[in-house]
């Protein structure tokens, strides 16, 4: 045959000849294509967390974007500082130090553009001025009567009163004032230590300006608490930071965040003490470079293997470069049609740009193939070429059609976040198509022309080893001579295997997605089990202050609610400010009208410190049965118990319990601190009963970020789950009870999963667009309806046998890997395309010649595909990596079916049955086809 092209030529085979006589005009339009790209290129933002995915239709997520825009506290900081290393005797001393020193050092004019405020201490000002204004009417009548008398004698009493009236039996109360129980029986301990030291001390020792000072100390962690945000066991204390930037703004997300974290570890190394960096914006900031590190890695992993593959396939050293080139240009111009169409590349668009590495070069592979098997048979350069086009392009076409079109299905779902995927992945399969039937050719002929010109042989003609089919034809001919023990053994199996399907599971906690060992989530744990509390909370965002106080109260009486917190906690609404002056009206008058009384009488005061001990013990032992430990650990703290009930230490009771009852007792040192005590409790808690409405500007500020807008026309209610909220069964549990009060909850977990249940539906709505799709473009290219249903037989058994093996060794689906089922409908379907095509195009009788022919070369584009997709699986991060296995054991069970069942069926069908494929199948034998 000569070079010369022929009228009746197919369009494809023209094509390849043109191209094949003119690389240079060829070059000189991909690159024109490749500089119009780097305009869309350079349009491009990259938004790699999971966050930039979340489905924008849902009222949640709208809900979650305009907290994060419009409340500067959403996206704070939160500053973990770990004095767990150190003697328990050194660790809270240090933790608070380290605290001072992180807020110092991020208020200095060095992080002012990155840090809008510090919080590491409450102000006490606050509530040293409101404390009375800011409790509720029921603890205000029983601070009325525990404040009566602040002598020492009639306050234990009264004290003790209310821990039985409030406390005796009921573990439920204890544990819904789980904060305010902590924090009082810190106070408590102090007041009897100074009661303690007083007794203790030398007579005259100290001067009473430093006396009072000690317990004007004790009085203020005894009605304030500490300020600082400690732990249970109070080794470890939180910092807040409220950056100037949000998870949207990227630069800084990643730039300003890790300069924080590395200063806050520089200053905790420095004091001895660890710290980390957790909350939304931390967690995005991380999801953002292992997602990226894990693209680069995959990316790489992915062209080497495959660019060395083709080296072993071809055995030609320029076949890297053949298929590279257009490989990368496909790669690019997907990003600037990208760039130009989206503007950004989120986590899902950025993994399946990746994944284009394994699908793209599949196209070269079918024409290298192909020409070199017609090189190897003695053709001319171009008339090789022009056959490879002939025999293989029109198969490559549908099959890139089909998995565009597979692609551009999920254009039909719902989530913002698919239909991103659509494009790119569509666009993507469409870019790398044009790239290799473009540029393969050319590049093929200008590599041979410089060969020429160099007066070498090719020493593509001079390969030790050659593509041989001979294996792919004892397949083809062992299936033709029993495919009906092919297809039935091969379906059993498929059936077998996909009765397990029903028992797959779906991961729907976000943070198992992540990349495992990161600090940011693990501290998520670390301040539930030390703290207490979920940094996790769902919010609520209202803009009428006074329907809050109610919804406050139906909220916090859920079981599975630990806190409820909004703006009207600390500034009352007039109704409720009006509830509350009466009682402390009360107050003020029983302190106005008080006056000191009689020496304290040591027996009645030992009488109630017994009492108090006993009610401690009691209430430490409700705490360990109701799991509350953060009290239990307080409680038993103060009594000298272990979480048995054994006694295990010195407690101040006994101390007192010593000087009380001893003979020497110093009756003017009682007496004294007496007088103080009992003044500067009045004084305290008079000025905490002040009738002054509460105003906004009185708040302070941390106040201000953390509930109302930057406009002031919102605010927003916190709803703290008493568990991680990540925990599934938990979370349902949680979230459906809080949806029985109110429908406008929204957070991070609410949104994870209005995400994962988009992505199940979206997944069902893109897999049956995609069949149609498929199943439309088979039946144009094939016009045959049995042959294009003959075709998503294997393509069936492939899914039901990869949901049944994930099911049997606990793979589960998660909304990133769910959706890949749509997407193997059109990538999944290639091998069985091409064996169609080339069995069509040899004839009935010759199906082991269409395996032979096509075998190699399906062979090698499932293992690049495969090599695409098992690049995710070294990615540190978790959802790449459960996708990555997913897609490459999708790919294997497609390959399986596709090249042995299917080719069974089809022998099965037209030869033994008689079914039409089609109606020109016939036997043909052609001098060009024989080896």
């Amino acid at each position: 045959m000569t070079g010369n092209t022929t009228s009746n030529e197919p369009v494809l085979t023209r094509w390849a000849r043109f191209a094949a006589r003119y690389p240079g005009r060829i070059f000189l339009v991909a690159l024109a294509i490749t500089i119009v790209m780097g305009v869309g290129m350079s349009m491009l933002a990259m938004e790699m967390n999971f966050y930039s995915i979340m489905p924008q239709s849902s009222s949640q997520v709208r809900d979650l974007k305009q907290i994060i825009e419009e409340f500067p506290f959403a996206s704070a900081i939160t500053v973990v500082v770990d004095g767990r290393n150190l003697p328990p005797t050194e660790s809270k001393a240090a933790v608070k130090a380290t605290i001072d020193e992180m807020y110092d050092t991020f208020t200095a004019d060095e992080y002012s553009s990155a840090i809008d405020g510090v919080y590491g201490r409450m102000e006490t000002d606050f509530f040293a001025r409101h404390g009375f204004m800011i409790t509720k009417p029921k603890d205000l009548e029983r601070m009325r009567d525990l404040y009566a008398n602040p002598d020492l004698v009639p306050f234990f009493t009264a004290l003790n009163d209310d821990l039985e009236r409030e406390y005796s039996g009921d573990g439920e109360a204890l544990e819904a004032d789980e904060n305010q129980v902590v924090s009082w029986v810190g106070g408590i301990e102090k007041i009897l230590d100074e009661l303690d030291g007083s007794l203790g001390a030398a007579a005259g020792a100290g001067s009473s300006a430093a006396i009072e000072g000690s317990i004007e100390a004790a009085l203020d962690a005894y009605l304030i608490g500490d300020p600082y945000y400690l732990s249970r066991n109070e080794d470890m204390g939180i910092l807040m930071i409220q950056p100037t930037y949000t998870i949207n703004d990227l630069g800084p997300l990643v730039h300003e965040t890790t300069r924080i974290e590395n200063r806050v570890n520089e200053i905790a190394a420095a004091n001895g003490l660890t710290a980390g960096l957790t909350g939304l914006l931390v967690v995005g900031r991380d999801e953002m470079v292992t997602s990226e590190q894990g693209f680069g890695l995959s990316m790489l992993i992915a062209i080497v293997l495959i660019l060395a593959l083709m080296i072993a396939a071809f055995r030609i050293r320029s076949a890297p470069f053949i298929i590279g080139i257009p490989l990368v240009l496909g790669v690019l111009w997907t990003m600037g049609l990208t760039g130009f169409a989206l503007r950004r590349l989120n986590i899902m668009t950025a993994m399946y740009m990746v994944a284009l590495v394994g699908l793209g070069v599949d196209y070269a592979i079918h024409l290298m193939t192909g020409f070199v098997q017609e090189r190897d048979r003695g053709r001319s350069f171009e008339d090789a070429i022009a056959e490879s086009f002939a025999r293989n392009a029109r198969g490559i076409i549908t099959g890139g059609l089909t998995s565009a079109a597979a692609f551009f299905a999920l254009l039909l779902a719902e989530s913002a976040m698919l239909r991103e995927l659509a494009v790119v992945a569509g666009l993507g399969i469409i870019s790398e198509l044009v790239a290799m039937l473009l540029l393969v050719p050319a590049i093929l002929s200008w590599r041979n022309r410089r060969i020429e010109r160099k007066g070498k042989p090719d020493p593509m003609l001079n390969r030790k080893a050659f593509i041989r089919p001979e294996f792919a034809d004892g397949i083809g001919r062992a299936i033709t001579a029993r495919p009906g023990t092919w297809a039935a053994v091969l379906l059993l199996v498929g059936l077998a295997i996909g009765t397990q399907a029903f028992h797959v599971r779906i991961q729907d906690n976000l943070m198992e997605m992540e990349a495992k060992g990161l600090s940011s989530v693990e501290l998520q744990d670390v301040m539930t089990d030390e703290f207490g509390a979920a940094p996790d909370v769902l919010t609520i965002i209202s803009s009428n202050r006074d329907e809050l106080p109610p919804l406050v109260d139906q909220l916090d009486d859920l079981d599975t609610v630990k806190m409820v917190d909004a703006i009207t906690n600390w500034w009352p609404t007039d109704a409720q400010t009006g509830e509350r002056l009466p009682y402390i009206e009360e107050i003020r008058s029983a302190l106005e009208s008080w006056s000191p009384g009689d020496d304290p009488d040591p027996e009645l005061l030992i009488e109630e410190l017994y009492r108090l001990e006993a009610n401690l013990i009691e209430m430490g032992d409700m705490a360990v049965l109701g799991g509350t430990d953060r009290v239990a650990f307080a409680l038993n703290r103060a009594t000298g118990l272990n979480i048995d009930g054994e006694k295990v230490a010195e407690s101040v009771f006994d101390r007192l319990f010593d000087h009380l009852g001893s003979p020497e007792l110093n009756d003017a040192a009682l007496s004294s601190y007496q007088r103080a005590f009992s003044t500067l409790l009045r004084d305290r808690v008079y000025r905490m009963a002040t009738a002054d409405p509460i105003t906004e500007n009185d708040l302070p500020p941390q106040i201000r970020d953390a509930f109302t807008s930057r406009d002031g026309t919102t605010t927003l209610v916190t709803i703290s789950p008493r568990q991680n909220p990540w925990n599934g069964e938990y979370r349902t549990i949680f979230t459906s009870q809080v949806e029985t009060v109110t429908d406008r909850g929204t957070g991070m977990i609410l949104a994870a999963d209005q995400l994962i249940s988009i992505a199940e539906s979206d997944g069902t709505r893109g897999l049956i667009a995609a069949l149609i799709a498929v199943f439309v473009i088979l039946l144009i290219d094939f016009r045959n309806i049995t042959i294009t249903l003959l075709s998503f037989i294997p393509l069936t058994l492939a899914f039901a046998t990869l949901i049944g093996l994930m099911a049997i060794f606990g793979i589960e689906f998660d909304f990133v890997n769910i959706i890949a089922i749509p997407l193997l409908v059109g990538i999944g379907i290639d091998v069985s395309v091409h064996i169609n095509h080339r069995y069509l195009h040899e004839g009935a009788g010759e199906m082991h010649t269409a395996i032979a022919r096509t075998g190699s070369a399906v062979t090698l584009t499932t293992i690049t595909t495969m090599i695409g997709f098992m690049s995710f699986i070294p990615s540190i991060m978790r959802a790449m990596r459960s996708t990555g296995i997913v897609l490459t054991l999708a790919m294997a069970l497609a390959f399986i079916y596709s090249i042995l069942f299917h080719p069974a069926v089809l022998v099965l069908t037209s030869e033994r049955w008689g079914w039409n494929l089609k109606d020109r199948i016939k036997k043909e034998n052609t001098n060009d086809d024989a080896e």
